[in-house]
C-alpha cells in the first residue's frame, strides 16, 4: 500500500498542532487565591469562625476545576464548612484536616477576579500566636481543564497567612491602643460578620447598622465598652429580627466625639 507524502506528514502536523496548544495552555494562566486576593496576610480573631475567602480568575473558559486546602495544625483549626456564591455545580467534602472543592464554571466570567467562596474554618488559638502571620493552611492539588477536558491550564496560586490578632499586644494584660480602630471580618460575608473595634480608655460607645440609602437597620450594640479591643457580631438582620437582603450595607461607630463610617457587602 502506497502512502501519499500528504499521509506521512499528518502526524507530524497533529503533533506540531499538539504542541502548540499546549504551549498557549501553559502561557495563559489561572488565577487563584484563598485569603486575600493579593495573599497579603489575611487578619483573623484568635477564637471563634473563620470565612477564609476563594479568588478565581481566568482569561479562558475552564472546563472544570480542582483544589485542595490542608491546616497544617488541627488542634487550633479545623474545617467547618463552605458558602458557595454562584450558581455553577461543585462538589466539597472535608477529609480530616484537609477541605476540597471542585466546581464547573459557567457564564460569563472572563477576565474578571471572583470571590467564588468562602471557606468556613473555626480557630482556637492561645495567646502565644497573637501577633504572628502564620501560614496555617497550605494549598496542594490545584488541576484546571479546558472546556474539553483533555488540557489542563497552567495555574497561579498563592494562600494568605493568617495574621492572628495582629493589633493585640502580646503582654499579660490587653493592649490599650493610642487612638480609635475598627474593622470588620469577613468581608464581603454570607450570615454574619464580627465588628471590632479598639478603644483607648473606657467609654460609652455605639454601633449602628445602615442600608446603602441611609436608612437605620439595626442598633447592634449600645452601652459601656472597655479600653482595648471590643467584639459585637451581626447576623445579618434587622431590629425586627427579619433577614435582610444582600447588599451594601455601612457600619458606624460612635465614641464620645469621634464617629467613622465603613462599608460591609453581604452576598447571599
Amino acid at each position: 500500500m502506497k502512502i501519499s507524502s500528504r499521509q506521512a506528514c499528518l502526524p507530524l502536523l497533529i503533533t506540531a498542532i499538539l504542541l502548540l496548544h499546549s504551549q498557549v495552555l501553559a502561557q495563559e494562566l489561572v488565577h487563584v487565591a484563598i485569603g486575600n486576593p493579593d495573599c497579603s496576610p489575611f487578619d483573623v480573631p484568635a477564637q471563634g469562625e473563620v470565612r477564609l475567602p476563594l479568588w478565581f480568575e481566568t482569561s479562558e473558559f475552564i472546563g472544570g476545576g480542582m483544589l485542595q486546602l490542608a491546616v497544617v495544625d488541627s488542634t487550633w483549626l479545623y474545617w467547618t464548612g463552605l458558602d458557595f456564591y454562584y450558581p455553577w455545580e461543585y462538589s466539597y467534602n472535608i477529609l480530616g484536616n484537609v477541605s476540597v472543592l471542585s466546581f464547573l464554571p459557567e457564564g460569563d466570567y472572563l477576565d474578571t477576579l471572583l470571590h467564588v467562596a468562602d471557606f468556613r474554618l473555626y480557630i482556637d488559638a492561645d495567646s502565644s500566636y497573637y501577633g504572628q502571620s502564620i501560614q496555617a493552611v497550605v494549598a496542594y492539588n490545584i488541576l484546571f481543564v479546558d472546556t474539553t477536558g483533555w488540557w489542563s491550564f497552567n495555574v497561579d496560586y498563592c494562600v494568605s497567612p493568617l495574621c492572628i490578632e495582629c493589633q493585640t499586644s502580646i503582654n499579660d494584660s490587653p493592649q490599650v491602643p493610642g487612638e480609635i480602630s475598627c474593622s470588620a471580618y469577613p468581608n464581603p460575608f454570607n450570615s454574619s460578620v464580627t465588628i471590632s473595634f479598639a478603644l483607648p480608655h473606657d467609654g460609652e460607645a455605639a454601633v449602628t447598622i445602615y442600608d446603602i440609602s441611609g436608612r437605620k437597620v439595626r442598633n447592634l450594640f449600645r452601652g459601656g465598652a472597655s479600653s482595648g479591643r471590643n467584639r459585637v457580631v451581626w447576623d445579618c438582620t434587622d431590629d425586627s429580627g427579619a433577614p435582610l437582603s444582600s447588599g451594601v450595607y455601612f457600619y458606624i461607630l460612635e465614641f464620645g466625639e469621634y464617629r467613622s463610617s465603613s462599608k460591609l457587602v453581604l452576598l447571599k
